[in-house]
């Protein structure tokens, strides 16, 4: 049987960490087990040790650990934790900073772990500021324990926002809304943001989904048929699950089930 290539990032291949990828990869994908993550970290570890200042190692583990070793794994906490300690260096490091967040997040999840999440709210506080994406602000939200520091979380994505284009100010800001439970200003920005762009059948549906969450079936119910109508046109794989979804989620509001209050 033909072994699937290790598909190297171009980036950690420019840094040299080709070699360690691969080997990390192929230990993995030969079949995980507790000792082949912990063999990964311990991998890492001494090349990092050799040439401590080297970014390569600690990108290859933030690449490779969020999707192949287990949440529930000791080497995922011993990876999040080498992790943790270099991106507190190196706060600017994207490459870090991406695999790092949602490890620390899961991690903080499954430990119950209140200043694991505030730290996971502040590396995706710094990615939001690296890369403006709804994503970076939605973990920022998510981070927050209870209303309060949702509260705050919003407004920090807010001044992260503030610099920012218009459109992309908005969407952050929807996003940040809509994870807050924020529905009602959730609503008025993704209807700013439809208005920017009409024809686009992903936001008609996204703003159909605060309206249900809101309460407002009716309305979001006509939001769902325009959406579906509007991505009937496009031939794609992705179009025809993306409707399929969402008709799913019109017989739901239909038949008064999946409703959120608002």
């Amino acid at each position: 049987m033909k072994r699937t290539v290790a598909p190297v990032p171009a980036y950690i291949e420019e840094a040299g960490g080709a070699a360690l990828f691969r080997r990390c990869f192929y230990l993995l994908m030969d079949g995980f087990t507790e000792e082949s993550g912990a063999r990964v970290v311990r991998l890492v570890e001494r090349a990092r040790a050799r040439r401590p200042a080297d970014a390569a190692p600690v990108w290859v583990l933030a690449n490779l650990a969020p999707g192949f070793i287990d949440c529930y794994d000791p080497a995922y906490e011993q990876a999040m934790l080498a992790l943790l300690k270099w991106w507190r260096d190196h706060p600017n490091d994207l490459n870090v900073a991406s695999g790092l967040a949602p490890m620390v997040e899961r991690v903080a999840m499954v430990r119950h772990d209140g200043e694991l999440r505030r730290e996971a709210g502040r590396i995706y506080e710094r990615l939001l500021a690296l890369e403006p994406y709804p994503e970076h602000a939605a973990g920022l939200v998510r981070s927050a324990a209870d209303s309060d520091e949702q509260g705050d979380a919003v407004r920090r994505v807010a001044r992260c926002a503030r610099p920012l284009d218009t459109e992309t100010r908005i969407e952050l800001m929807a996003t940040a809304y809509a994870i807050a439970g924020m529905h009602r200003a959730a609503i008025k920005a993704v209807r700013r943001l439809c208005a920017m762009r009409p024809d686009d059948p992903t936001l008609v549906a996204y703003l159909a989904e605060q309206l249900a969450a809101a309460g407002e079936t009716t309305e979001a119910a006509a939001d769902f048929e325009a959406a579906i109508e509007m991505i009937s046109s496009e031939d794609s794989v992705e179009a025809a699950a993306l409707a399929e979804s969402w008709r799913r989620r019109l017989e739901s509001i239909r038949g008064g089930k999946g409703v959120a209050g608002p």
